[in-house]
């Protein structure tokens, strides 16, 4: 059941961080997830789905910080 929670967990992270990546990257952020599929056990996919989030995330920051300085 953990496992099964964890999964959904890190799949929804993922689909969220994809939506605010900024447009240029979320091709990108649809090919992690495709990834995600392919990581074997919970955990590790849940670690792949940080990773991946915090990859995106910091996509959207950069992007957000050229915008209001330029």
């Amino acid at each position: 059941m953990l496992e099964l929670q964890l999964r959904q967990a890190a799949t929804v992270l993922l689909e969220s961080a994809i939506r605010i990546a900024p447009p240029h990257t979320r091709e990108w952020g649809r090919a992690m997830m495709g990834e995600l599929n392919y990581v074997e056990g919970s955990w590790a996919g849940t670690m792949w789905a940080l990773g991946s989030s915090g990859v995106l995330a910091k996509q959207a920051l950069v992007s957000l910080m050229i915008r209001l300085y330029h």
